[in-house]
């Protein structure tokens, strides 16, 4: 099974309901992901905190991430930290809010692999 890392960074407005349903959608993938790199860029409010430690513990184990900025540095700067922390050579970004199809990552990987250069 091939494997690959998903990065995302978290923003103090994301909302509680956008990111509950975007975590569910990277859970749901047909082709799960090996390992989720999670970037909290500056204040993230307590409730949404808890919601994803819960579910990266309850839902990737030991294959999960986190990691914080002290303050807010922005989605390059969050994806690129989150990069540097990957394990893998395929790796997917999902934005906070992102609700992802089952397929979205099989399909792209799939199409890489088929299409190395």
């Amino acid at each position: 099974m091939l494997k690959y890392s998903v990065i995302t960074s978290i923003y103090k407005n994301i909302k509680t309901k956008d990111l509950i349903l975007s975590l569910n959608s990277l859970n749901n993938q047909y082709l799960r992901p090996s390992e989720v790199i999670v970037i909290i860029d500056g204040y993230c409010c307590p409730r949404n905190l808890f919601i994803i430690k819960n579910f990266l513990k309850k839902n990737f184990k030991n294959k999960f991430k986190l990691s914080f900025n002290l303050k807010n540095k922005g989605i390059p700067f969050s994806y690129n930290k989150a990069i540097s922390l990957t394990s893998y050579n395929f790796i997917g970004i999902s934005d906070a809010d992102d609700i992802s199809d089952k397929y979205r990552f099989y399909k792209k990987i799939k199409y890489l692999v088929n299409n190395p250069k």
